[in-house]
């Protein structure tokens, strides 16, 4: 019996060592972006970066997959990638995955591990270590909150409230944020005195009244932040719905909103007055000449008659 345990035992060693893959059929050497193992190479959380792997094997393979992750990340996996391919004895394979790293990723030293296998093997594993850091100055919209949500009124309010995440290095301080809805001609700003590296904080309410004859129906409304003495700016963009509004409301607006443009210029002179204004100088120049003479024969007349009286009296 005892026999018999052992010969089954040998037996299950022997097809195990024929199926593996194991470092004895694979020369495997995986790096970043240079082929050096001595310094851990550091990638900005948010950004894409990738690892190589060379892989040598000294017997034909074939169906092999080759799988990388990083494990650690507590909201899910991160860059899962894969490909199978066939290996020639004694040919060096050279193959390059791409990862795209989440920007809210802790900063930490991460192990980026290469998984190789086929389909009745154990896996081999190669990792290289990377250093996630983040951006010296980075801001990020956490959220935005329209109320209403729904949608707005003519002649309402819409208030805003901008949810600002410090996702850098550096403390911001002085951050201008602005809402505009450029086709309603509409804009309101606000600013957040500091947000320390890794917190996040909300604004004030922004305050935009809608207009009382706005067309109903969706609009894009533009969100921006400026910090950093205006060296860096972010914007987003989201849809404002107009609603339908009181008619009865905006046509009484409309002789208030009507643009008055003061006429400081001559009058403009038409053909009538052209050809009327030479007809009423004749007329006035002709009774002024009957009035002068009128009074110089008036003139004459009186001095004949003192004349004739002084005679007499001589």
């Amino acid at each position: 019996m005892r026999n018999l345990i052992t010969w089954i035992l040998v037996a299950c060693l022997a097809i195990t060592a024929v199926n593996a893959i194991n470092v004895d059929v694979l020369d495997m050497t995986c790096y970043g972006d240079e082929h050096n193992d001595t310094f851990v190479q550091a990638v900005e959380r948010g950004e894409r970066f990738h690892n190589s792997i060379e892989i040598t094997a000294l017997e034909d393979l074939y169906n092999v997959d080759i799988y990388a992750r990083i494990i650690g990340y507590e909201h899910g996996q991160i860059s899962y990638t894969h490909e199978t391919i066939d290996l020639k004895a004694n040919v060096t394979y050279i193959k390059k995955f791409w990862f795209d790293l989440p920007e809210n990723m802790p900063v930490d030293t991460y192990a980026v591990r290469y998984y190789i296998a086929d389909r009745d093997s154990p896996s081999t594993i190669c990792y290289i270590n990377r250093a996630v850091e983040a951006k010296r100055h980075l801001l990020r919209f956490k959220d935005v909150v329209l109320s209403p949500e729904v949608g707005v009124e003519p002649n309402r309010a819409l208030l805003t409230k901008v949810r600002v995440w410090n996702a850098g290095q550096k403390d911001e301080k002085n951050i201008r944020l602005q809402i505009e809805v450029p086709d309603l001609g509409i804009s309101a700003s606000s600013y957040i005195d500091e947000v320390e590296s890794g917190d996040t904080l909300t604004t004030e309410e922004l305050y935009l009244k809608i207009p009382k004859c706005a067309e109903p129906g969706a609009y894009w409304a533009k969100i921006t932040m400026t910090y950093h003495e205006g060296d860096y700016v972010a914007w987003t963009d989201l849809p404002v719905k107009v609603l339908e509004g009181d008619e009865e409301l905006c046509a009484l607006a409309n002789p208030d909103e009507e643009i008055v443009v003061l006429n400081t210029l001559p009058p403009l002179v038409t053909e009538t007055q052209q050809k009327e204004e030479p007809v009423q100088t004749k007329n006035v120049n002709f009774a002024l000449e009957v009035g002068l003479i009128a009074l110089v024969v008036i003139l004459v007349i009186v001095g004949l008659i003192i004349g004739y009286y002084q005679y007499r009296e001589e």
